[in-house]
Formats: C-alpha cells, structure tokens, sequence
C-alpha cells in the first residue's frame, strides 16, 4: 500500500504539488491500525505514518 503526503499552493498547484510518498512495508493499510500525521511550522512540514517520517 502506499500514500502521498502532497503539498499545494502558489508555484505548487495543478499537477505540480510538492510530493513524497511512502510504502507500507509488507502489508496493507486496510488491514490494520494506522496512524496518519502532519507536523507544520514556520518553514517546514512533515509527514508521517506510524511515527516513520517520509
């Protein structure tokens, strides 16, 4: 399974967002408990899955 953390926003709209992704190692998201994070500030935003940053 695999997710995208995307960002959008002038200079980073249409099909031109800032884009990272991550694959679940060995398994599914739909199969089990997940946790889903974004932690923003001034300058920076991160996104993680189950405490794993990508």
């Amino acid at each position: 399974s695999r997710v995208h953390g995307s960002l959008h926003g002038p200079g980073y709209s249409g099909g031109q967002p800032v884009t990272k992704r991550y694959d679940l190692p060995n398994g599914r998201f739909d199969t089990g408990f997940h946790v889903f994070a974004v932690e923003w500030k001034a300058g920076e935003i991160k996104w993680y899955v189950d405490d794993q940053l990508y």
